[in-house]
């Protein structure tokens, strides 16, 4: 018989998922009629769904700043480079650099400050503006600023299909899944395992759900050290490096 143990505070979300998963699929083909063992699973199940759902809503807003930042970077770097260019001492990339930097300064690196959708109405409209024909000679006049400005447009397009993907997820609503997994984490090791404890103690038909369950806590207890000590050899590793 497999030795009691409890579920790991610091377990990860998508552990603490597949652990679920795996104990409400061990009740679903356990031959035991329990009706308090049987509430207790509905709830981890319930939990579980919870969870699941929350974990893709993190993924995919996690994605939606990555790509707002994508696009705040070139916007910073557009700004710096043109700034950078309007103080060289050579007339032609002066001019075309002062020319072009009014039309930046009318947004500015302000703009990345905004909420979402203000700041993409502001980059669409900066970037109309500096698709005007009569800015076609400075802005090829100045190496790299084309380029910054097809990035933008790329990133800025990224960033739109990250929203509509995030809206198609259900936007944030609910609970974060960190907040959910210690939810999840107490019904185990505060409902499920003393139970499991206590029936044991008195009747032995229980031993091979019990079994199961430890194992599969077990498991996810031993990927959770695992996990760590691999974050923390790569962080000593890091360290080394830069030292």
């Amino acid at each position: 018989m497999a030795k009691s143990v409890k579920v790991k505070g610091s377990v990860r979300n998508t552990e603490a998922d597949t652990l679920s998963d795996a104990i409400v699929k061990a009740w679903e083909g356990a031959a035991l009629e329990d009706k308090i063992l049987s509430a207790v699973v509905q709830k981890i199940a319930a939990l579980s769904k919870s969870l699941t759902t929350a974990i893709k809503r993190d993924k995919v807003l996690s994605g939606l700043d990555e790509a707002d930042a994508a696009r705040d970077e070139l916007i910073r770097t557009l700004g710096t480079m043109l700034s950078g260019y309007a103080v060289v001492p050579v007339e032609g990339i002066k001019q075309a650099a002062e020319t072009l930097l009014k039309v930046f300064n009318k947004y500015g690196k302000s703009i990345t400050a905004e909420a979402y959708g203000r700041e993409s109405s502001l980059i669409e409209s900066m970037l109309e503006d500096f698709g005007a024909e009569s800015l076609s000679e400075s802005i090829a006049s100045l190496t790299g600023v084309s380029d910054v400005l097809s990035q933008l447009r790329a990133a800025e397009t990224a960033f739109k299909e990250a929203t509509a993907e995030y809206v198609k997820s259900g936007n944030a609503v609910g609970e974060s899944a960190t907040a959910i997994k210690k939810q999840l984490v107490a019904a185990i090791n505060t409902n499920l395992v003393p139970y499991l404890d206590s029936a044991l103690s008195v009747d032995s038909s229980y031993e091979s759900f019990a079994d199961e369950v430890f194992g599969h806590i077990e498991r996810a207890n031993a990927a959770t050290v695992s996990a760590k000590k691999a974050a923390d050899s790569s962080e000593s590793a890091s360290s080394t490096e830069s030292a």
